[in-house]
């Protein structure tokens, strides 16, 4: 799986801009400067980058310039995700950053944070009008429609309608 969102693409510029992290976390820019960073809601770093002609500033995740230069562009440009093995994602150090799988990352948390994580994500769906979907639903829309007017992915309506979730629904009954 290939990224290609815009801000791994502003990731690839503040590279070859000359953009850098300290195995210490600090940005350095091209000219020796540390660039102050800020904390996205999930606690990972981030910092602003001015591209010219551009009139705004973009958000450069700093786990991922730090994986660029400890992996190489292409293998991080290959990668499903960069995992902190130690589950902080505040921490960018060069021995903390790997490249995985969503399993892998998922399994880098403790387990209180697993199940503190799938305990809000369950909560998300368990307030969800699962009854204005399914009239919906009944309705003939699709999954496409039924994401988009109800704030539920794809995944999750394909898992509730199949086969295997009428089971497990039923059995929870």
């Amino acid at each position: 799986m290939e990224r290609k969102s815009t801000m791994f693409g502003m990731t690839v510029l503040a590279h070859v801009k000359g953009y850098r992290v300290t195995p210490e976390g600090d940005v350095m820019t091209p000219t020796g400067n540390t660039r102050k960073f800020c904390l996205t809601p999930d606690g990972r770093k981030s910092f602003t980058m001015h591209v010219p002609g551009q009139g705004r500033a973009y958000p450069v995740l700093v786990h991922q310039l730090a994986a660029v230069q400890k992996f190489g562009m292409e293998a991080v440009k290959a990668a499903y995700c960069i995992r902190h093995l130690d589950g902080d994602p505040g921490n960018n150090h060069p021995d903390n950053l790997a490249l995985g799988t969503a399993s892998q990352n998922a399994m880098d948390r403790t387990p209180a944070d697993r199940s503190a994580h799938a305990k809000k994500a369950s909560e998300v769906l368990a307030r969800k009008d699962w009854a204005a979907i399914d009239a919906d639903r009944a309705e003939g829309m699709g999954y496409g429609r039924l994401a988009k007017k109800h704030g539920v992915s794809k995944g999750t309506l394909s898992y509730r309608y199949s086969k295997s979730g009428k089971c497990r629904r039923l059995e929870n009954r």
